[in-house]
């Protein structure tokens, strides 16, 4: 997109005006009648408005060029231009994948080499998989829906998770990590690195320390609550759902697929406030604030998906073929005479 950016900045009018015709061509073409069609609609006063031309009367207006200019500006657009939608739908999937936590347990599938891969778990075959959280029991934490989870955060879950962490060291062999021995050291610590993959096995093979009370000493959930469901998630491997899982590792890691010891230990103290003591209240404020930088990411993706398809298509469609002047540059012409200004 730079390129084609460059090159439209750079070439003449004429050219720069053939290529945009050219490409907005091509696409209409090639999309046929899956869009609206160059028909008339009928307003109050039963005038008949164009709304789309023709894509044939759209060919025919770049037909005023000579050979030279109209090869020249074609090779350019499909050379640089072709790969520009495909990779906006590709980008935008994986964000809408990040975003509803819908990683189709890509994390428990990459580098399963155990001589090669940063997590010491790839051996576990049978904690390596999606556990989705449809059939779990018992309410779901407070604004679990502003959480971007793969699915609703269970409260029993997160006791689950929160029973298995008393302290740092429970969530993993730190020193021994696979990173501390084959990515060497800087000074005298080795890099400990924690995929989230080995995470979730780590804590699904992980006893059950207890159940987590409030500062009042009374149990997460209440008395009724505990005795419901504490045989249950205390068992020796229970799968526990990658809501669950993600909710906990999204307070520490800002997004990211690895996480160390002092950015775990810095979320722990935040609502981990003693071995027995967790305040759900401030576990769901860091997951919130934790998924927030996904979705910062995500809006500033949008907009420069606006600045970008509006300055190199959709503003100069509007020039060239609609007269219609919104802003976004000033590639493509727009008739003096006719031409609608929205913003000037």
């Amino acid at each position: 997109p730079l390129l084609l950016l460059l090159l439209l900045l750079s070439s003449s009018t004429t050219t720069t005006t053939t290529m945009l015709r050219i490409l907005i061509a091509v696409t209409l073409l090639v999309a046929g009648t899956a869009f609206a069609p160059g028909q008339s609609i009928r307003s109050v006063s039963t005038t008949s408005v164009r709304v789309f031309p023709e894509a044939t009367e759209i060919v025919a207006k770049a037909s005023d060029v000579d050979v030279g200019e109209y090869t020249k500006a074609a090779v350019i657009t499909l050379a640089l231009g072709g790969g520009l939608i495909p990779a906006l739908i590709g980008g935008n999937k994986g964000m809408i994948d990040q975003l509803t936590g819908k990683r189709r347990s890509m994390e428990y599938e990459v580098d399963d080499n155990p001589e090669t891969s940063l997590d010491p778990t790839v051996g576990d075959k049978q904690y390596r998989k999606f556990v989705s959280s449809d059939d779990v029991p018992g309410p779901s934490v407070t604004g679990s829906a502003f959480m971007f989870q793969n699915g609703d955060v269970k409260l029993s879950d997160i006791i689950a998770v929160i029973g298995r962490i008393p302290d740092l060291e429970s969530v993993a062999d730190w020193r021994n990590l696979p990173s501390t021995k084959r990515m060497g050291t800087v000074g005298t610590t080795p890099p400990m690195w924690l995929p989230r993959a080995a995470f979730k096995v780590n804590m699904r093979k992980a006893p059950f320390k207890g159940w987590p009370v409030d500062q009042n000493g009374v149990p997460i959930g209440g008395e009724d609550f505990k005795r419901e469901q504490e045989k249950r998630i205390s068992q020796k491997g229970y799968m526990i759902s990658d809501a669950a899982l993600d909710a906990v590792w999204d307070t520490w890691s800002g997004g990211s697929g690895i996480s160390t010891p002092d950015k775990v230990a810095g979320a722990l103290r935040s609502y981990r406030k003693s071995s027995t003591e967790f305040d759900v209240n401030s576990f769901a404020v860091s997951v919130v604030l934790g998924k927030s930088v996904v979705v910062l990411a995500a809006i500033t993706f949008i907009f420069i998906q606006v600045i970008a398809l509006g300055t190199l298509f959709i503003a100069p469609t509007l020039r060239i073929f609609f007269d219609i002047d919104i802003g976004f540059g000033d590639v493509g012409t727009c008739d003096p005479e006719t031409c609608v200004r929205l913003f000037n």
